[in-house]
C-alpha cells in the first residue's frame, strides 16, 4: 500500500499530489466517490476491504494500479474511458464483483487483473493492445463455443480471440498465441499466420492432449506447453528453429 503518512481526506477516501492519487480510505463504508481531480487509484487502495460495495469513479482516472481492488467486496464497477491501464491482480479474488463494464480508451490488462472474481461475463474493448496472462482465469465465464461471453472486440487490431479460447496479439509479420484460456480442451488446432507459441501459452492445461501447429510457427517461448500432465502429442514443423529449452518442462514429451 502506498505511504500515506501525508495524505489528505475529502471524509471518503485519502489523497497525495493534490487529490490526483488514491491512496487508501478514510473511513469504512459500503459506497465510496472518488474525488474528480483523481487520476490513479494506488497500488492496495481498496485491498481486503470487506465492507465495500461500489466505488464510482469519475472520467479523468488514468490508472488503476496493481491490487487496487484485491479481495475486496466490491460488487459492480463501471472503468471509465479514460482508463487506460488495469494493473496486474488489481480485481484479483474479489469474490462479490458480478459486473463489470470496460469501455473504448483501455490499453492495457495486466496479469490476473479480475483473476478469480465472479465475473460471468468479459467483453473487451477494440482499443485493448495488451492482455495479461490468466487475466480472468477461474471466473464463471464461458470460454468457448456458440455461447461463450469471453470476446475481444472483432475490430480490434491488436488482439483476438477464437470460438475455443484461444487468445492470439496480432501483428503484420505474424500472430502470436498468447493463452488457451479454455481449460477443458482435449486438443487444439494453433490458427494459421501464427509465428510464435508465447510464455506459459498451454501451461498448467490439465486436460490437453494433442496441440497442432502450422507451418508458420518459427518460436516456441519458454514453458509454452509446460505442466501439461495429459499432453502426449506436439508436432513440431519444420520452421520451428527457436524453441525454449523449458518450453515442455513436466511434461511426457522430451525433445
Amino acid at each position: 500500500m502506498e505511504n500515506i503518512e501525508n495524505a489528505v481526506s475529502d471524509g471518503q477516501c485519502l489523497y497525495v499530489d493534490d487529490f490526483t492519487k488514491l491512496v487508501g480510505i478514510a473511513q469504512s463504508q459500503e459506497t465510496y466517490t472518488v474525488d474528480e481531480r483523481c487520476k490513479v487509484i494506488a497500488s492496495g487502495a481498496f485491498e481486503g476491504n470487506e465492507e465495500v460495495d461500489r466505488v464510482f469513479l469519475p472520467e479523468g482516472v488514468e490508472t488503476i494500479e496493481d491490487n487496487a481492488f484485491a479481495r475486496c467486496s466490491i460488487t459492480r464497477m463501471d472503468i471509465p474511458a479514460s482508463v487506460k491501464t488495469i494493473g496486474y491482480r488489481a480485481f484479483y479474488g474479489c469474490w462479490k464483483l458480478i459486473e463489470l463494464h470496460l469501455l473504448a480508451g483501455l490499453e492495457e490488462i495486466g496479469e490476473e487483473a479480475f483473476a478469480f472474481s465472479a465475473l460471468g461475463v468479459a467483453s473487451m474493448p477494440s482499443t485493448l493492445k495488451k492482455l495479461g496472462y490468466r487475466a480472468f482465469a477461474d471466473c464463471p465465464i464461458s470460454y468457448s463455443g456458440r455461447n461463450r461471453t469471453y470476446r475481444i472486440a472483432l475490430t480490434n487490431p491488436y488482439l483476438k480471440c477464437d470460438a475455443r479460447g484461444g487468445v492470439y496479439a496480432k501483428s503484420d509479420e505474424g500472430d502470436t498465441f498468447m493463452e488457451l484460456v479454455e481449460h477443458d480442451i482435449r486438443m487444439y488446432n494453433i490458427v494459421g499466420n501464427t509465428v510464435e507459441i508465447g510464455p506459459h501459452a498451454f501451461e498448467g492445461l490439465p486436460y490437453i492432449v494433442r496441440i497442432n501447429l502450422p507451418e508458420s510457427v518459427r518460436k516456441i517461448s519458454s514453458r509454452a506447453f509446460a505442466n501439461c500432465p495429459s499432453l502426449v502429442r506436439v508436432d513440431l514443423p519444420a520452421n520451428a528453429t527457436d524453441v525454449a529449452p523449458d518450453a515442455f518442462a513436466e511434461t511426457q514429451i522430451a525433445l
